[in-house]
C-alpha cells in the first residue's frame, strides 16, 4: 500500500489549511494585543505627563498656604489692621502680621509678617522673587538690608530661596533687627518677616538674638512649606525660643557686662574660642554638636562671680554636662544634666583625691530631642542652677570653696551613632 495515494495526499493538504489558518489566528491575536498594551501605555503616559501638568502650577487662594495663629507658638496675635489680600494684578496674593505684645516673657519674636502669592503665570512669579530677594528693594531710610547665604539644598526643593539680614532704626530711635526669607515654588511665591528689638546693634545679646532669628524664620516659613505640594523641610526645624536674656530697657545694667559668648554661628570663630579636651565638636546650622566623649573649656579670663547661660539638647544621650570654676581635670565644678532614666540635674564638685563629688541633687524630668535653657550663678560660694526658670539646685559650698577656672561644656555618649549632645547661645555676664 502506497503512503503517496490521492487520498493521503488531499488529508494532508486539508491539515496544512487548517495550520495555516490557525498560524494566521494566532499571530493577529498576538498583535491585536501588542496594539493594545502600546496603547495603553501611551495613554498611562498621557495621564502621567497631565498629571504633572496639573501640579506644575499652584492653584486656590493664597491665604489657603498661610498658618493661622492656632499654628503659631502661644502669645501671639493677628494684627487685622494689617493683614488681608493684596492687589497684584496677575494673580491673588494676602498678608497677615502676627504680633506677641508678651514676646519678653514668651521669648519670642515680637513681629512675624508672612506674604502669600499665587500668580497665573511662573515668569510674574520670577519677577517677583528677583524683585523680593534684592536687598535694594527694602527701604533705606533708616534700614540696612543685606543677603546672606541659604541654599535650597538646606531648605527644600523649592525653585528658588533667598535670606536677607536687616537692621532698623525707627524714628523714634528704636533699633530692631530682622530676617526674610522669600522662596519660588512655580507659580507661588512665599515671603516670612521675623523681627526683635535690640537695644545695640553690636553687643552680646544682639548677637544671639541674630543667631536665633535665622533659625526662626526658617521654622515660620516651614509652616508655609507643609502646605505646599514639595517635600518637608530637611533640616531639623524646632519651635525655635530666643535667649532668656531680657531685652533691656535704655541704660539698664542688669545683665551686668559680657564677658563670654558664642552663639556658634562661625566655626573660625568659635575655634578660636574653645578649647578641646578629648571629644568630637562640630559647628553645624549654628549650633555646636559633640559627637564622642570629652569637654569642650571656653579661653576666657577666669571669674569667680558670674552668670552663665546657654541652651543644651541631647539626642540618644543621658549626660549633658557643664563645668565652671575648671581649674584642671581634677578640680573644679560641674553640673550632670540626666534625662531618662535618671531625669535629675546632679551638681559635682572635683578636687584631688576626692573626684565627682556629688552636692546636690535635683529632680527634673528632660526629655531628649528637646531644648532647655540653663542658667548658673555663682556669687563666692553661692551656686545655683535653673532649667527654663525653675531653680533645680541652690548650694552654698562652705567647704573649701573653688575659685577662678574656666567654664566648659561636654558629654557622655552612648555607643550608639545618634547619640549626640548640641549646644547654643553660650552668655557669660557679671551677675
Amino acid at each position: 500500500m502506497s503512503f503517496n495515494s490521492p487520498q493521503s495526499k488531499s488529508q494532508e493538504e486539508k491539515w496544512i489549511i487548517i495550520l495555516g489558518i490557525l498560524a494566521t489566528i494566532i499571530l493577529a491575536s498576538i498583535l491585536i494585543l501588542f496594539v493594545y498594551r502600546l496603547a495603553r501605555r501611551n495613554n498611562v503616559v498621557s495621564n502621567i505627563t497631565s498629571t504633572k501638568a496639573v501640579l506644575s502650577k499652584i492653584i486656590g487662594e493664597s491665604q489657603e498656604y498661610l498658618p493661622n495663629v492656632s499654628e503659631l507658638p502661644s502669645g501671639f496675635q493677628l494684627d487685622e489692621t494689617t493683614s488681608g489680600p493684596g492687589n497684584i494684578t496677575n494673580g491673588n496674593d494676602y498678608q497677615l502680621t502676627y504680633t506677641n505684645p508678651d514676646f519678653l516673657l514668651e521669648q519670642r519674636e515680637l513681629n512675624v509678617f508672612y506674604t502669600a502669592a499665587v500668580f497665573d503665570s511662573i515668569s510674574p512669579a520670577e519677577q517677583a522673587f528677583d524683585s523680593l530677594s534684592n536687598p535694594s528693594a527694602y527701604p533705606q531710610g533708616g534700614m540696612s538690608t543685606t543677603q546672606e547665604s541659604l541654599s535650597i539644598e538646606e531648605f527644600t526643593n523649592v525653585d528658588e530661596v533667598a535670606l536677607l539680614f536687616g537692621q532698623e532704626v525707627s524714628e523714634l530711635g528704636t533699633k530692631a533687627i530682622n530676617y526674610i526669607l522669600v522662596f519660588r515654588f512655580q507659580n507661588f511665591i512665599g515671603n516670612t518677616i521675623v523681627s526683635a528689638p535690640v537695644d545695640n546693634f553690636d553687643d552680646a545679646y544682639a548677637s544671639q538674638i541674630r543667631g536665633r532669628l535665622r533659625k526662626a524664620v526658617i521654622y515660620y516659613s516651614s509652616l508655609i512649606i507643609n502646605k505646599l505640594p514639595v517635600r518637608p523641610l530637611h533640616v531639623n526645624i524646632d519651635n525655635p525660643v530666643l535667649p532668656a536674656v531680657p531685652l533691656a530697657t535704655k541704660g539698664s545694667t542688669s545683665l551686668g557686662e559680657a564677658i563670654f559668648s558664642d552663639d556658634f554661628e562661625n566655626s573660625s570663630v568659635t575655634a578660636n574660642k574653645w578649647s578641646s579636651l578629648g571629644g568630637t565638636w562640630l559647628v553645624e546650622n549654628g549650633v555646636l554638636r559633640c559627637v564622642a566623649n570629652g569637654k569642650y573649656i571656653a579661653n576666657s579670663l577666669p571669674h569667680d562671680n558670674f552668670k552663665l547661660q546657654l541652651d543644651i539638647m541631647g539626642t540618644e544621650v543621658v549626660d549633658k554636662i557643664v563645668v565652671f570654676h575648671t581649674v584642671n581635670d581634677n578640680q573644679g565644678y560641674g553640673i550632670d544634666f540626666r534625662s531618662d532614666p535618671y531625669n535629675d540635674l546632679v551638681l559635682v564638685k572635683s578636687q584631688p583625691g576626692n573626684i565627682g563629688q556629688t552636692l546636690q541633687t535635683g529632680s527634673i524630668q528632660n526629655y531628649n530631642n528637646t531644648w532647655y535653657k540653663v542658667s548658673i550663678i555663682v556669687m563666692d560660694n553661692h551656686i545655683q542652677v535653673s532649667v527654663n526658670g525653675q531653680i533645680i539646685s541652690d548650694y552654698l559650698d562652705v567647704s573649701s570653696p573653688i575659685k577662678g577656672g574656666q567654664i566648659g561644656i561636654g558629654a557622655m555618649l552612648h555607643d550608639n551613632p545618634a547619640s549626640a549632645v548640641y549646644f547654643d547661645n553660650v552668655i557669660v555676664t557679671n551677675p
